[in-house]
């Protein structure tokens, strides 16, 4: 792995934050040794009497932060057999989960919403890649890889907006790959960051005649926030999930952080939210 050369800045208020984050190099062809999320489930499965949720980084981070230039020419002349090897891996791995008991699969996909944002978009043609034909491709990439996913495993997308050191990253309306994210990724649901703007497009998009009947979005509401220590009362957070549509749910965001590095908030306050979570929901849902 290497780092990006272009920093990203993550803001806060009036605070920005620099940070290159990590990008993969590709130096030979793709291949699946050991399974790469199968311990992780197999522990979540151990300690719920639940339905384990996995969530795992979706494909196109492999390919996002370096574009063509990270993959190397001898191994993938042509991008096609790259991302074929890419979702063969992801296949193989569904199955394996799926092999194990796992039901519900999340992708967490922070790119979707970069590709919203004016500044990333820029920064994507500097990698040589096209910012409005980039969010098809990446549907084919992400329909390749859940094409063969057992009838009873459902998939979702989490598109987060970033979250690092109780900062983030991208801003705007999801107009820019609203068409193509609802309309051709092949996903029983999303759920979506709809702070910053996104709320308004996101819920005109979804409700749109061509929008695929199978899936369903959730939104996380505003007064559900991880990125600070405040903790808001349960009749605001009642009202932010009861005055959406019958038709959209309330879903967290990118937890207390989507880096190692945390976001500015004690473990107490993260209890506190969780347990606010988790007392609401019981309330609004039964």
């Amino acid at each position: 792995m290497a780092e990006q050369n272009v920093a990203r800045k993550f803001k806060s208020g009036e605070q920005e934050i620099e940070r290159s984050p990590t990008r993969f190099e590709i130096t030979g062809r793709l291949e699946r040794h050991v399974g790469i999320e199968t311990d992780n489930f197999k522990y979540l499965q151990s300690v719920t009497q639940r339905t384990a949720k996995l969530c795992i980084p979706s494909p196109t981070i492999l390919h996002m932060r370096g574009g063509r230039a990270a993959i190397d020419k001898r191994a993938y002349p042509d991008m096609d057999s790259f991302y074929d090897d890419l979702a063969r891996i992801y296949r193989e791995e569904i199955h394996a989960l799926a092999d194990l008991g796992c039901t519900y699969l999340q992708l967490d996909d922070p790119n979707m919403a970069y590709l919203c944002d004016e500044k990333m978009r820029e920064s994507v043609r500097h990698i040589g890649e096209d910012p409005d034909q980039l969010p098809r491709t990446y549907a084919k990439l992400i329909n390749d890889c859940i094409k063969d996913r057992p009838a009873n495993m459902t998939v979702c997308m989490h598109i987060c907006r970033g979250n690092f050191r109780s900062a983030w990253a991208a801003e705007g309306g999801y107009d820019p790959v609203a068409e193509i994210l609802f309309n051709e990724f092949k996903l029983d649901g999303f759920f979506l960051n709809t702070t910053r703007r996104g709320r308004a497009a996101s819920r005109r998009c979804v409700s749109c005649p061509r929008t695929r009947k199978s899936s369903s979005a959730w939104l996380r509401p505003r007064a559900a926030t991880w990125k600070v220590p405040t903790i808001s009362n349960g009749a605001s957070t009642r009202r932010a999930v009861t005055s959406l549509s019958s038709s959209w749910r309330s879903a967290r965001n990118a937890a207390f952080s989507s880096t190692v590095l945390g976001n500015n908030i004690t473990v107490d306050a993260e209890i506190a939210k969780l347990s606010l979570v988790v007392r609401v929901a019981r309330e609004v849902w039964d």
